[in-house]
């Protein structure tokens, strides 16, 4: 039977190519997140790329900011919410290269686009709200800038926070499909800053049967500032994905966060996409968080759908 279905994934024809100006998306999260440490609040320690420009990156499940601030000794909380987001690209983006998702990528396209989501816990009724907006500007062909900035509302009752989020890149294709990036991250929370570089590197490889595998490699310094003391660390990132055909690819992504005091964190993420249509996308993902110096555990479903225009 696995045989049957890698043959059918691998030589099925695929539809016609269809070129498009922009994409509109709706993504839906589930998870849970625990933590048994006493006497303390978990805060997640920032990635350092927090919100990828879909042109470069697969999907991801992580939220923007996870459910804190809160008083969870010992305890488990649910947390569910949404995502609306849209893209608009200068010219029509070519989708013959190679698989669909990595159209924007392949074809070296400039665009501009913006993000909204929300996400509320179960029992306490914690909501976050973040709102962001980005571009991707591609110049002569192979220099590429990026730029992005946002804000998140935490409404924790008694306990309000707003976050903002900076975001600046610098990128050159060293080859028709690789391209190194050096980043520039910033997020100011109330009582610590953060500061990231980042250096990363994306190659995307044909293969004579018509299969296609994509690999990112992330290493980032990241510098906090906080009133309770330096919280400085590193993350090293690795993304790879692998498309059967140009309709659809499965994609798995690791990451290791080290930092002085909010501790060490390790997260996963497994995801497949799907294009039914050469105008509609579909992508599922699970993830998962674990940071042992506070035995905290964040992990979740993510779903979400695309049209193209």
């Amino acid at each position: 039977m696995r045989k049957v279905l890698m043959t059918v994934l691998c030589f099925a024809p695929p539809a016609a190519w269809a070129d498009y100006r922009g994409e509109v998306s709706f993504g839906y999260i589930t998870g849970d997140i625990s933590v048994s440490e006493s006497s303390l609040d978990y805060t997640p320690p920032p990635s350092s790329d927090p919100d990828p420009p879909p042109t470069s990156s697969p999907p991801t499940g992580s939220p923007p900011v996870e459910p804190s601030s809160f008083d969870r000794s010992s305890s488990d909380e649910d947390y569910s919410g949404w995502q609306v987001a849209g893209e608009i690209f200068f010219e029509p983006v070519d989708t013959s290269l190679g698989p669909r998702l990595l159209a924007p990528f392949m074809d070296r396209a400039s665009s501009v686009g913006g993000a909204y989501s929300t996400i509320e816990t179960d029992d306490t009724d914690i909501e976050t709200e973040t709102w962001q907006l980005f571009t991707r500007v591609v110049i002569n062909g192979g220099w590429v800038l990026e730029g992005g900035f946002g804000q998140t509302d935490i409404d924790a009752g008694i306990f309000d926070e707003d976050v903002d989020l900076y975001r600046a890149a610098v990128a050159y294709y060293l080859a028709q499909y690789t391209q190194l990036r050096v980043g520039f991250d910033t997020e100011d929370f109330d009582g610590i800053d953060y500061d990231t570089w980042s250096i990363d590197v994306t190659h995307v490889q044909q293969l004579e049967n018509g299969m296609t595998w994509q690999a990112q490699l992330l290493y980032a310094d990241v510098r906090g500032d906080a009133d309770f003391g330096d919280d400085d660390g590193s993350d090293i990132a690795v993304n790879i994905s692998w498309f059967f055909n140009d309709a659809f690819g499965v994609g798995a992504n690791f990451m290791t966060a080290d930092r002085d005091s909010s501790g060490d964190t390790d997260s996963w993420e497994v995801w497949t996409n799907y294009f039914p249509t050469d105008k509609i996308s579909l992508s599922l993902s699970y993830f998962d968080e674990d940071n042992d110096d506070f035995d905290a555990q964040n992990d979740g479903v993510v779903f979400e759908a695309k049209y193209r225009f």
